[in-house]
């Protein structure tokens, strides 16, 4: 990762809670391994049905989300997060899409998503992100609808 040690590279995200959202097994697996070997804890979910359950459940700090799935888009996953209950209504939410389409990025930042991240995407990159987003969290620099990063 660019300016971190390997020794700070498996501590970036220690104690993290991040429930990944993504219909595409390969992605889910990928992106969760790598979140994971950064020393987050995921949850990972094929479908937005059951989300707003496991938000619930888990307690996570970030929620990252397909945009394109079945059923349940990302879309409404974080309309129904930002309007649902009080105690996930901020949660850093990071949308991801292979939909390069410039009004697809804006909506998704529209919708309430922090972030979005065209797939393929480096996943440092989205680690790196996700370290900035909680560190606006603890007081840090606001990302908020600052769309693609």
């Amino acid at each position: 990762m660019s300016g971190l040690s390997d020794e700070e590279d498996l501590q970036t995200l220690q104690g993290l809670k991040i429930l990944l959202v993504d219909d595409n097994l390969d992605n889910r697996d990928i992106i969760s391994y790598a979140l994971q070997s950064a020393g987050a804890e995921v949850v990972t979910l094929t479908c937005a049905v059951n989300a707003l359950k496991m938000l619930e459940q888990f307690q996570p700090q970030v929620l990252i989300s397909n945009i394109a799935m079945p059923l349940v888009d990302g879309y409404s996953l974080i309309n129904s997060v930002r309007q649902g209950s009080t105690a996930y209504q901020d949660i850093l939410a990071i949308a991801i899409t292979a939909l390069n389409e410039e009004e697809v990025l804006e909506r998704a930042c529209q919708s309430g998503f922090d972030a979005c991240l065209l797939i393929p995407f480096n996943l440092e990159a989205l680690i790196e992100l996700v370290i900035r987003l909680t560190s606006k969290d603890k007081g840090g620099a606001d990302l908020r609808g600052q769309g693609q990063i």
